[in-house]
């Protein structure tokens, strides 16, 4: 049977190996599955969503799947103006420096997706990447431009709480999973009250779960000093802790 891995970069292994991710080192030491990482930079629980219809359509489903949670997935779904803003910047004024100008036009027109809610419903909202956070003309140079600018944003992309929406995407996957027969476990990487507040929602929901989590504030757990993603040393502890989990066997 086949076992895929949704997630983020921490999941996707920003900085180390591919040989080195517990996606990996699981499927190296589990040979009954057909592991596949699905996880990429970047992403949102939504997307897994996204990505499990697309395999629907593909007749490609997995058997099971094992989708990883951090708290700052909930500013992604919801599709907050702070994490807006730090996606236009990231991408257009990287692509600036390093690109042609039509490959820079070209990147304006990619899209981002975010939860939303019509009559009741989860809806997907794509947003170009052009126009998802509006920038004020004078912004490098008045701080008081750039407070305003903020501000505007904020209320523009006001909406329901990030967790709610978070929320109401695990419903909508738990959903998917429930009518096309996949096993659906998840594994829960930050800690925190909100991390708490999920992992009560997850029992509540009858949805499977398994708190993986480190102590990244100890450098040995990350890639220290060049970024804050799991080092070798946690996607070890990582697998070892899926190895160890019941819901797996």
């Amino acid at each position: 049977p086949r076992l895929d891995f949704h997630g983020c970069s921490f999941t996707y292994g920003m900085g180390v190996n591919d040989s080195q991710t517990y996606a990996a080192l699981f499927a190296g030491e589990n040979l009954s599955y057909r592991v596949r990482n699905c996880a990429c930079p970047g992403y949102l629980t939504l997307e897994a969503l996204l990505v499990l219809e697309r395999q629907k359509e593909q007749n490609d489903l997995p058997e099971t799947v094992v989708l990883n949670y951090l708290d700052f997935h909930d500013q992604r779904n919801a599709g907050t103006a702070e994490w807006r803003q730090a996606q236009q910047e990231g991408f257009m004024n990287g692509a600036s420096r390093c690109l042609s100008k039509g490959q820079v036009q070209n990147i304006s027109l990619c899209r981002f997706p975010f939860a939303g809610f019509s009559n009741r419903a989860l809806d997907v909202k794509w947003f170009n990447i052009a126009g998802m956070y509006h920038q004020f003309w004078g912004r490098e140079k008045s701080a008081f431009i750039y407070a305003l600018e903020q501000a505007v944003n904020k209320i523009s992309y006001s909406g329901p709480s990030p967790q709610l929406m978070t929320k109401a995407v695990f419903l909508e996957i738990q959903k998917f999973c429930l009518v096309n027969k996949i096993k659906l476990i998840v594994t829960t990487m930050s800690a925190g009250e909100n991390t708490n507040e999920m992992q009560r929602f997850f029992t509540d929901n009858h949805i499977e779960w398994i708190d993986i989590a480190v102590d990244f504030s100890n450098p040995v757990y990350t890639n220290f000093p060049y970024d804050g993603h799991p080092s070798p040393l946690a996607h070890r502890w990582f697998a070892n802790k899926l190895k160890a989990s019941a819901f797996l066997h």
